[in-house]
């Protein structure tokens, strides 16, 4: 599967504090697609939409599953994104992240990044997965 990386800008705003150098996350697993026919999902919000549509070519974006989590400095958490799918999250300060994406108990992606960050990869019937992370502990990242 091939795997591109994008920064694209959103924002959050939270209502609760964490520890001095904790991280919380917000990490959203999104299907594009151009059919359309997924109806036991719910459509991405208007604003996270349009930034991916500028990008990508899908008309139709479902959030799959939405989790928080928070990660403390220089620790890892596993999150779950869903039966098949999940994320090893490494908070190394100051915005960022060590991610291993996997699927089917196989890697799909490892990477250091700045947050926000947008993960996404091929699905079949030409339609595609993403992983939207962002800070969710309100400092406008």
């Amino acid at each position: 599967m091939r795997v591109m990386f994008l920064t694209v800008g959103m924002f959050l705003a939270a209502g609760f504090a964490v520890q001095a150098g904790d991280l919380k996350l917000e990490a959203t697993l999104v299907w594009g697609t151009t059919t359309g026919t997924n109806v036991s999902h719910q459509l991405l919000d208007a604003k996270r939409t349009k930034d991916l549509s500028r990008i990508f070519k899908w008309q139709s974006y479902y959030a799959i599953t939405n989790r928080t989590a928070v990660i403390p400095a220089n620790g890892t958490r596993t999150i779950p994104m869903g039966a098949k799918c999940q994320l090893k999250v490494k908070n190394l300060g100051a915005s960022r992240v060590e991610v291993v994406w996997m699927g089917n108990n196989k890697i799909i992606s490892t990477n250091v990044h700045t947050l926000p960050l947008t993960l996404a990869g091929n699905d079949k019937n030409d339609s595609a997965y993403f992983m939207l992370l962002r800070s969710a502990d309100g400092n406008g990242k």
